[in-house]
């Protein structure tokens, strides 16, 4: 294959991605409101743990572990700023 082809190939997963964290983030929101409705805490330390544990079986052993705790900790963070508007 070449560069350029593969390089394509990419973009297409990039912009996938990017389409997938717009839905979550979306969906966090509606999940912020409905925690305000009923008052409750954006943080959820238990939910971040499940979070974590559902990246880490989905990957199932493909990925670095350091690279999926880095990265749900950083949709966690955004997806909580979400929550908080």
């Amino acid at each position: 294959m070449e560069i350029r082809k593969a390089r394509g190939k990419i973009d297409a997963i990039d912009a996938e991605i990017v389409r997938l964290f717009r839905n979550r983030f979306s969906v966090a929101n509606e999940i912020g409101l409905l925690k305000k409705n009923k008052s409750l805490s954006v943080e959820d330390s238990v939910r971040d743990g499940e979070v974590l544990e559902k990246y880490k079986e989905n990957a199932d052993g493909s990925l670095d572990e350091e690279f999926l705790e880095e990265l749900v900790e950083l949709i966690l963070k955004y997806s909580k700023m979400e929550q908080g508007k």
